[in-house]
């Protein structure tokens, strides 16, 4: 549920034509998802509330808003499977979101 969240964020504020990228790496206790895109990015004053319940911002092409749950959701299931969500602006435009999954004994207690 999250991964699809954040991709269709991802291609919602891409430009057309634009490609979307979804890395993966693992690293001992943890796998990461990344996901870019080279849309407008996040605007510096927001970065800090998209993933509150019901903010949205509007999409470039269409002025539309969401919801405003999407990214909500995606924070409370990382929070539910022990890992983290990391949203920043990529240099040269963009954004990029990165989903932190802890795995075996590594895990956070409570």
């Amino acid at each position: 549920e999250a991964l699809r969240n954040v991709v269709h964020n991802a291609v919602e504020f891409s430009p057309d034509g634009e490609m979307v990228q979804i890395l993966s790496s693992s690293r001992e206790g943890s796998v990461e998802v990344t996901v870019q895109d080279r849309g407008p990015g996040v605007p510096e004053w927001a970065l800090t509330k998209v993933t509150d319940q019901f903010f949205s911002l509007p999409r470039p092409h269409s002025k539309r808003r969401s919801s405003g749950l999407g990214l909500s959701i995606v924070k409370e299931v990382m929070q539910l499977h022990q890992g983290s969500l990391v949203i920043l602006n990529r240099d040269g435009g963009g954004a990029e979101v990165r989903l932190v999954f802890l795995t075996g004994v590594e895990r956070r207690e409570g």
